[in-house]
Protein backbone atom coordinates (compact mmCIF):
# COMPACT_ATOMS: atom_id res chain seq x y z
CA UNK A 1 0.00 0.00 0.00
CA UNK A 2 0.98 3.64 -0.27
CA UNK A 3 1.23 3.88 3.51
CA UNK A 4 3.63 0.95 3.69
CA UNK A 5 5.69 2.27 0.79
CA UNK A 6 5.91 5.67 2.46
CA UNK A 7 6.89 4.15 5.81
CA UNK A 8 9.58 1.93 4.31
CA UNK A 9 10.91 4.53 1.89
CA UNK A 10 13.88 5.64 4.05
CA UNK A 11 14.98 2.02 4.59
CA UNK A 12 14.68 1.10 0.92
CA UNK A 13 16.52 4.28 -0.01
CA UNK A 14 19.44 3.18 2.16
CA UNK A 15 19.38 -0.40 0.84
CA UNK A 16 19.52 0.59 -2.84
CA UNK A 17 23.31 1.17 -2.89
CA UNK A 18 23.82 -2.16 -1.11
CA UNK A 19 21.52 -4.01 -3.53
CA UNK A 20 23.38 -2.46 -6.43
CA UNK A 21 26.77 -3.36 -4.99
CA UNK A 22 25.63 -7.00 -4.56
CA UNK A 23 24.45 -7.18 -8.14
CA UNK A 24 20.78 -7.12 -7.20
CA UNK A 25 19.91 -4.42 -9.73
CA UNK A 26 16.45 -5.88 -10.49
CA UNK A 27 15.59 -5.62 -6.79
CA UNK A 28 16.78 -2.04 -6.69
CA UNK A 29 14.87 -1.25 -9.88
CA UNK A 30 11.63 -2.74 -8.57
CA UNK A 31 11.93 -0.93 -5.23
CA UNK A 32 12.63 2.44 -6.80
CA UNK A 33 9.92 2.20 -9.43
CA UNK A 34 7.41 1.14 -6.79
CA UNK A 35 8.38 4.02 -4.50
CA UNK A 36 8.23 6.52 -7.36
CA UNK A 37 4.72 5.35 -8.23
CA UNK A 38 3.57 5.76 -4.64
CA UNK A 39 4.88 9.30 -4.24
CA UNK A 40 4.36 12.69 -5.81
CA UNK A 41 6.17 15.98 -5.99
CA UNK A 42 9.68 16.28 -4.60
CA UNK A 43 9.60 12.76 -3.10
CA UNK A 44 8.83 11.23 -6.50
CA UNK A 45 11.64 13.27 -8.05
CA UNK A 46 14.07 12.07 -5.36
CA UNK A 47 13.29 8.39 -5.96
CA UNK A 48 13.51 8.78 -9.72
CA UNK A 49 16.84 10.54 -9.34
CA UNK A 50 18.09 7.65 -7.22
CA UNK A 51 16.89 5.28 -9.91
CA UNK A 52 18.92 7.08 -12.57
CA UNK A 53 22.04 6.37 -10.54
CA UNK A 54 21.26 2.65 -10.44
CA UNK A 55 19.72 1.89 -13.82
CA UNK A 56 20.76 2.44 -17.41
CA UNK A 57 17.31 3.44 -18.57
CA UNK A 58 17.84 6.85 -20.19
CA UNK A 59 14.12 7.61 -20.05
CA UNK A 60 14.39 7.86 -16.28
CA UNK A 61 16.41 11.08 -16.59
CA UNK A 62 13.51 12.77 -18.31
CA UNK A 63 11.03 11.29 -15.85
CA UNK A 64 13.09 12.62 -12.95
CA UNK A 65 13.32 16.04 -14.61
CA UNK A 66 9.55 16.19 -15.21
CA UNK A 67 8.80 15.09 -11.63
CA UNK A 68 11.16 17.74 -10.26
CA UNK A 69 9.65 20.34 -12.59
CA UNK A 70 6.13 19.55 -11.43
CA UNK A 71 7.18 19.91 -7.79
CA UNK A 72 8.97 23.22 -8.46
CA UNK A 73 6.00 24.63 -10.39
CA UNK A 74 3.83 23.91 -7.36
CA UNK A 75 6.41 25.21 -4.85
CA UNK A 76 9.55 27.17 -5.87
CA UNK A 77 11.07 26.25 -2.50
CA UNK A 78 10.62 22.52 -3.05
CA UNK A 79 13.47 20.13 -2.23
CA UNK A 80 13.17 19.08 -5.86
CA UNK A 81 15.32 22.08 -6.83
CA UNK A 82 18.40 20.28 -5.50
CA UNK A 83 17.31 17.08 -7.29
CA UNK A 84 17.00 18.92 -10.58
CA UNK A 85 20.45 20.51 -10.17
CA UNK A 86 21.86 17.00 -9.69
CA UNK A 87 20.66 15.90 -13.13
CA UNK A 88 23.15 15.83 -16.05
CA UNK A 89 23.72 19.15 -17.86
CA UNK A 90 22.13 17.87 -21.07
CA UNK A 91 18.89 17.19 -19.18
CA UNK A 92 18.93 20.61 -17.50
CA UNK A 93 19.31 22.48 -20.78
CA UNK A 94 15.53 22.55 -21.25
CA UNK A 95 14.00 22.83 -17.77
CA UNK A 96 10.42 21.46 -17.64
CA UNK A 97 9.33 24.41 -15.49
CA UNK A 98 9.27 28.20 -15.73
CA UNK A 99 12.70 29.12 -14.36
CA UNK A 100 12.17 32.87 -14.66
CA UNK A 101 8.90 32.72 -12.74
CA UNK A 102 10.50 30.67 -9.96
CA UNK A 103 13.47 33.03 -9.79
CA UNK A 104 11.19 36.07 -9.75
CA UNK A 105 9.17 34.54 -6.93
CA UNK A 106 12.24 34.05 -4.77
CA UNK A 107 13.61 37.51 -5.59
CA UNK A 108 10.31 39.14 -4.71
CA UNK A 109 10.17 37.25 -1.43
CA UNK A 110 13.67 38.44 -0.60
CA UNK A 111 12.55 42.03 -1.17
CA UNK A 112 9.45 41.54 0.97
CA UNK A 113 10.92 39.51 3.80
CA UNK A 114 14.38 41.01 3.95
CA UNK A 115 17.88 39.91 3.06
CA UNK A 116 18.20 37.87 6.22
CA UNK A 117 15.58 35.30 5.21
CA UNK A 118 18.34 32.82 4.40
CA UNK A 119 16.23 29.78 3.40
CA UNK A 120 14.91 31.93 0.57
CA UNK A 121 18.07 33.50 -0.77
CA UNK A 122 20.06 30.27 -0.74
CA UNK A 123 17.89 29.06 -3.63
CA UNK A 124 18.90 31.93 -5.87
CA UNK A 125 22.18 30.33 -6.83
CA UNK A 126 20.42 27.11 -7.80
CA UNK A 127 17.96 28.89 -10.06
CA UNK A 128 20.64 31.05 -11.65
CA UNK A 129 22.56 27.84 -12.43
CA UNK A 130 19.76 26.65 -14.71
CA UNK A 131 18.58 30.03 -15.99
CA UNK A 132 19.52 31.36 -19.40
CA UNK A 133 22.42 33.70 -20.04
CA UNK A 134 20.31 36.84 -19.73
CA UNK A 135 19.33 35.90 -16.19
CA UNK A 136 22.90 35.11 -15.25
CA UNK A 137 23.85 38.63 -16.25
CA UNK A 138 20.80 40.27 -14.73
CA UNK A 139 20.54 38.57 -11.34
CA UNK A 140 23.06 40.92 -9.71
CA UNK A 141 21.05 43.91 -10.85
CA UNK A 142 17.85 42.29 -9.63
CA UNK A 143 19.38 41.69 -6.22
CA UNK A 144 20.66 45.23 -5.89
CA UNK A 145 17.34 46.71 -6.93
CA UNK A 146 15.14 44.50 -4.76
CA UNK A 147 17.39 44.62 -1.73
CA UNK A 148 17.65 48.36 -2.21
CA UNK A 149 13.86 48.57 -1.93
CA UNK A 150 13.77 46.17 1.02
CA UNK A 151 15.69 45.67 4.22
CA UNK A 152 19.21 46.01 2.88
CA UNK A 153 18.91 49.75 3.27
CA UNK A 154 18.41 51.99 6.25
CA UNK A 155 20.29 49.65 8.60
CA UNK A 156 23.03 52.11 9.55
CA UNK A 157 23.38 52.29 13.33
CA UNK A 158 26.17 53.00 15.78
CA UNK A 159 28.24 49.94 16.59
CA UNK A 160 28.06 48.81 20.20
CA UNK A 161 29.89 45.47 20.05
CA UNK A 162 33.54 44.71 19.35
CA UNK A 163 35.80 42.48 17.27
CA UNK A 164 39.24 41.14 18.09
CA UNK A 165 41.90 41.03 15.38
CA UNK A 166 41.39 37.28 14.96
CA UNK A 167 37.62 37.72 14.64
CA UNK A 168 38.09 40.48 12.09
CA UNK A 169 40.53 38.39 10.05
CA UNK A 170 38.15 35.42 10.12
CA UNK A 171 35.51 37.54 8.35
CA UNK A 172 37.46 37.17 5.12
CA UNK A 173 36.33 33.61 4.50
CA UNK A 174 33.97 30.95 5.75
CA UNK A 175 36.32 28.22 4.54
CA UNK A 176 39.11 26.60 6.50
CA UNK A 177 42.43 28.30 5.74
CA UNK A 178 45.72 26.49 5.01
CA UNK A 179 48.13 26.22 7.98
CA UNK A 180 50.73 28.52 6.39
CA UNK A 181 48.16 31.29 5.92
CA UNK A 182 47.22 31.02 9.58
CA UNK A 183 50.91 31.00 10.53
CA UNK A 184 51.49 34.24 8.60
CA UNK A 185 48.52 35.87 10.34
CA UNK A 186 49.83 34.76 13.75
CA UNK A 187 53.27 36.22 13.03
CA UNK A 188 52.04 39.41 11.39
CA UNK A 189 51.72 41.38 14.63
CA UNK A 190 55.51 41.12 15.03
CA UNK A 191 56.22 42.14 11.46
CA UNK A 192 53.47 44.69 10.78
CA UNK A 193 55.04 47.74 12.51
CA UNK A 194 58.20 47.46 10.42
CA UNK A 195 56.29 46.81 7.21
CA UNK A 196 54.18 49.87 7.92
CA UNK A 197 57.26 52.06 8.38
CA UNK A 198 58.66 50.99 5.02
CA UNK A 199 55.25 51.54 3.40
CA UNK A 200 55.00 55.00 5.01
CA UNK A 201 58.39 55.96 3.60
CA UNK A 202 57.18 55.21 0.08
CA UNK A 203 53.58 56.41 0.05
CA UNK A 204 52.88 59.89 -1.22
CA UNK A 205 50.98 62.42 0.85
CA UNK A 206 47.37 63.06 -0.25
CA UNK A 207 47.03 65.69 -2.93
CA UNK A 208 45.67 69.06 -1.92
CA UNK A 209 45.94 71.14 1.23
CA UNK A 210 47.69 69.71 4.27
CA UNK A 211 45.32 67.63 6.44
CA UNK A 212 44.13 69.32 9.61
CA UNK A 213 43.80 67.27 12.77
CA UNK A 214 40.34 67.22 14.28
CA UNK A 215 39.05 66.05 17.65
CA UNK A 216 36.53 63.42 16.56
CA UNK A 217 35.15 63.14 20.08
CA UNK A 218 33.95 66.75 19.85
CA UNK A 219 32.26 66.26 16.50
CA UNK A 220 28.74 64.80 16.92
CA UNK A 221 28.58 63.88 13.24
CA UNK A 222 31.47 61.42 13.74
CA UNK A 223 29.88 59.41 16.52
CA UNK A 224 29.37 56.49 14.10
CA UNK A 225 33.04 56.69 13.11
CA UNK A 226 34.32 56.62 16.70
CA UNK A 227 31.98 53.72 17.51
CA UNK A 228 33.43 51.71 14.63
CA UNK A 229 36.99 52.54 15.76
CA UNK A 230 36.18 51.48 19.33
CA UNK A 231 34.75 48.22 18.04
CA UNK A 232 38.18 47.42 16.61
CA UNK A 233 40.11 48.65 19.62
CA UNK A 234 41.77 51.54 17.76
CA UNK A 235 42.14 53.75 20.83
CA UNK A 236 45.10 55.71 19.44
CA UNK A 237 43.39 56.66 16.18
CA UNK A 238 44.23 60.13 14.86
CA UNK A 239 41.66 61.80 12.61
CA UNK A 240 42.30 64.53 10.06
CA UNK A 241 40.17 66.46 7.60
CA UNK A 242 41.38 67.34 4.13
CA UNK A 243 40.01 68.14 0.66
CA UNK A 244 41.09 64.74 -0.69
CA UNK A 245 40.64 63.33 -4.16
CA UNK A 246 39.50 60.13 -2.43
CA UNK A 247 36.91 60.53 0.37
CA UNK A 248 38.92 58.49 2.88
CA UNK A 249 42.67 57.87 3.02
CA UNK A 250 45.03 56.12 5.42
CA UNK A 251 47.89 58.53 6.14
CA UNK A 252 51.51 57.49 6.22
CA UNK A 253 52.12 59.56 9.35
CA UNK A 254 51.33 59.44 12.19
CA UNK A 255 50.55 55.76 12.76
CA UNK A 256 46.88 54.78 12.85
CA UNK A 257 45.65 57.94 11.20
CA UNK A 258 42.92 58.61 8.69
CA UNK A 259 42.07 61.65 6.61
CA UNK A 260 38.39 62.25 5.88
CA UNK A 261 37.37 64.25 2.87
CA UNK A 262 34.44 66.67 2.49
CA UNK A 263 31.06 65.14 3.13
CA UNK A 264 32.31 62.12 5.07
CA UNK A 265 31.44 63.66 8.44
CA UNK A 266 27.76 63.43 7.59
CA UNK A 267 27.96 59.66 7.70
CA UNK A 268 26.12 58.69 4.52
CA UNK A 269 26.23 54.97 3.71
CA UNK A 270 29.08 55.21 1.19
CA UNK A 271 31.20 57.24 3.63
CA UNK A 272 30.55 54.75 6.41
CA UNK A 273 31.60 51.90 4.14
CA UNK A 274 34.83 53.59 3.04
CA UNK A 275 35.80 54.73 6.53
CA UNK A 276 35.01 51.41 8.21
CA UNK A 277 36.98 49.54 5.54
CA UNK A 278 39.98 51.80 6.18
CA UNK A 279 39.67 51.25 9.95
CA UNK A 280 39.70 47.50 9.40
CA UNK A 281 42.82 47.72 7.23
CA UNK A 282 44.53 49.68 10.01
CA UNK A 283 43.51 47.09 12.59
CA UNK A 284 44.83 44.25 10.45
CA UNK A 285 48.10 46.09 9.87
CA UNK A 286 47.74 46.18 6.09
CA UNK A 287 47.33 49.88 5.13
CA UNK A 288 49.01 49.16 1.80
CA UNK A 289 45.80 47.38 0.68
CA UNK A 290 43.82 50.62 0.56
CA UNK A 291 44.68 51.22 -3.07
CA UNK A 292 42.39 48.69 -4.75
CA UNK A 293 41.77 45.10 -5.69
CA UNK A 294 45.03 44.21 -7.47
CA UNK A 295 46.95 42.12 -4.95
CA UNK A 296 50.06 41.52 -7.07
CA UNK A 297 51.83 44.72 -6.01
CA UNK A 298 51.00 44.09 -2.36
CA UNK A 299 52.27 40.52 -2.67
CA UNK A 300 55.61 41.80 -3.98
CA UNK A 301 55.78 44.33 -1.15
CA UNK A 302 55.07 41.86 1.66
CA UNK A 303 57.10 39.15 -0.05
CA UNK A 304 60.19 41.37 0.09
CA UNK A 305 59.89 41.52 3.88
CA UNK A 306 59.37 37.76 4.14
CA UNK A 307 62.45 37.07 2.02
CA UNK A 308 64.57 38.90 4.56
CA UNK A 309 63.36 36.29 7.07
CA UNK A 310 64.38 33.49 4.72
CA UNK A 311 61.31 32.71 2.61
CA UNK A 312 62.55 31.39 -0.73
CA UNK A 313 59.42 30.35 -2.63
CA UNK A 314 57.79 33.72 -3.27
CA UNK A 315 57.46 35.39 -6.66
CA UNK A 316 57.90 39.02 -7.75
CA UNK A 317 61.34 39.82 -6.37
CA UNK A 318 62.30 43.46 -5.71
CA UNK A 319 65.94 43.81 -4.64
CA UNK A 320 65.59 47.46 -3.63
CA UNK A 321 62.64 46.73 -1.37
CA UNK A 322 64.44 43.77 0.19
CA UNK A 323 67.36 46.02 1.02
CA UNK A 324 65.04 48.49 2.75
CA UNK A 325 63.43 45.73 4.77
CA UNK A 326 66.82 44.26 5.66
CA UNK A 327 67.73 47.60 7.22
CA UNK A 328 64.36 48.07 8.92
CA UNK A 329 63.64 44.65 10.42
CA UNK A 330 65.31 44.18 13.79
CA UNK A 331 67.64 41.26 14.47
CA UNK A 332 65.30 40.18 17.26
CA UNK A 333 62.39 39.89 14.84
CA UNK A 334 64.54 37.99 12.37
CA UNK A 335 65.59 35.54 15.10
CA UNK A 336 61.99 35.07 16.20
CA UNK A 337 60.56 34.42 12.77
CA UNK A 338 63.39 33.04 10.62
CA UNK A 339 62.97 29.52 12.01
CA UNK A 340 59.18 29.45 11.68
CA UNK A 341 57.03 27.79 9.05
CA UNK A 342 56.84 31.13 7.24
CA UNK A 343 59.91 30.11 5.29
CA UNK A 344 57.74 27.61 3.39
CA UNK A 345 55.19 30.20 2.25
CA UNK A 346 54.21 29.96 -1.41
CA UNK A 347 52.87 32.72 -3.69
CA UNK A 348 49.41 31.16 -3.36
CA UNK A 349 49.59 31.30 0.45
CA UNK A 350 50.60 34.95 0.42
CA UNK A 351 47.90 35.93 -2.09
CA UNK A 352 45.26 34.08 -0.08
CA UNK A 353 46.31 35.87 3.11
CA UNK A 354 46.13 39.26 1.39
CA UNK A 355 42.72 38.41 -0.08
CA UNK A 356 41.53 37.32 3.36
CA UNK A 357 42.51 40.69 4.84
CA UNK A 358 40.93 42.59 1.97
CA UNK A 359 37.63 40.71 2.15
CA UNK A 360 37.49 41.09 5.94
CA UNK A 361 37.82 44.87 5.61
CA UNK A 362 35.12 45.06 2.94
CA UNK A 363 32.72 43.01 5.03
CA UNK A 364 33.29 45.09 8.13
CA UNK A 365 32.64 48.16 5.99
CA UNK A 366 29.34 46.70 4.81
CA UNK A 367 28.20 45.99 8.38
CA UNK A 368 28.94 49.56 9.50
CA UNK A 369 27.36 51.07 6.38
CA UNK A 370 24.13 49.10 6.70
CA UNK A 371 23.42 49.54 2.99
CA UNK A 372 24.37 46.92 0.43
CA UNK A 373 23.76 48.87 -2.81
CA UNK A 374 25.61 51.97 -1.65
CA UNK A 375 28.49 49.86 -0.33
CA UNK A 376 28.77 48.07 -3.66
CA UNK A 377 28.69 51.32 -5.62
CA UNK A 378 31.35 52.83 -3.33
CA UNK A 379 33.54 49.77 -3.83
CA UNK A 380 33.16 49.68 -7.60
CA UNK A 381 33.32 53.45 -8.05
CA UNK A 382 30.38 53.36 -10.44
CA UNK A 383 26.62 52.94 -10.42
CA UNK A 384 26.60 51.18 -13.77
CA UNK A 385 25.29 47.63 -13.53
CA UNK A 386 27.87 46.41 -16.03
CA UNK A 387 30.67 47.59 -13.74
CA UNK A 388 29.15 45.79 -10.76
CA UNK A 389 28.67 42.54 -12.66
CA UNK A 390 32.31 42.35 -13.70
CA UNK A 391 33.75 43.35 -10.30
CA UNK A 392 34.86 40.21 -8.45
CA UNK A 393 34.93 41.82 -4.99
CA UNK A 394 31.48 43.34 -5.53
CA UNK A 395 29.97 39.97 -6.35
CA UNK A 396 31.70 38.50 -3.30
CA UNK A 397 30.32 41.28 -1.09
CA UNK A 398 26.78 40.65 -2.34
CA UNK A 399 27.14 36.94 -1.61
CA UNK A 400 28.36 37.74 1.91
CA UNK A 401 25.42 40.09 2.49
CA UNK A 402 23.09 37.19 1.71
CA UNK A 403 24.80 34.79 4.10
CA UNK A 404 24.29 33.93 7.73
CA UNK A 405 27.84 35.19 8.42
CA UNK A 406 26.68 38.76 7.71
CA UNK A 407 23.84 38.45 10.16
CA UNK A 408 26.24 36.94 12.72
CA UNK A 409 28.62 39.86 12.23
CA UNK A 410 25.91 42.46 12.73
CA UNK A 411 24.78 40.65 15.86
CA UNK A 412 28.36 40.58 17.17
CA UNK A 413 28.63 44.33 16.59
CA UNK A 414 25.39 44.97 18.46
CA UNK A 415 23.50 45.90 15.29
CA UNK A 416 19.91 44.98 14.62
CA UNK A 417 19.05 43.06 11.50
CA UNK A 418 15.95 42.04 9.63
CA UNK A 419 13.67 45.04 9.39
CA UNK A 420 15.66 47.34 11.63
CA UNK A 421 15.89 51.00 10.74
CA UNK A 422 18.18 53.57 12.18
Amino acid sequence: SAAIAHATAPLVHRLVPLATALGLVPLAEAALRRLAEQHTGSERAAFLLQATRVLRDASLWQQAARAAGDAIEADPYSDAVADFIALPPQVRQRPPFDVERALNTVLADVADAGMFMLPKVELLGAYVAVANQRWRQDVVGQLLFLLGQGNARGLAQSVTGSLSTSQLFALGSQAELPPLVLALQAAWSDLAPTVRKVWASEVQAPAGARPQKIDASQEPRLEWFLAAARALGLADLATFSAPLETPVAILSSPANSLALGPGVLGGDAASRFRAARALALLKLGVPFLQGGTDLQQSATFVGSALRVLGAQHLAGRDDELELRFAKAISKKTIRQLSSSSLLSLTPADLTLWLAQCQQAALRFGLAVAGDLPESVYALVGSRKLEAVQTHVDARSLIAFALSSAHEDLRRCLGLQSGGARG
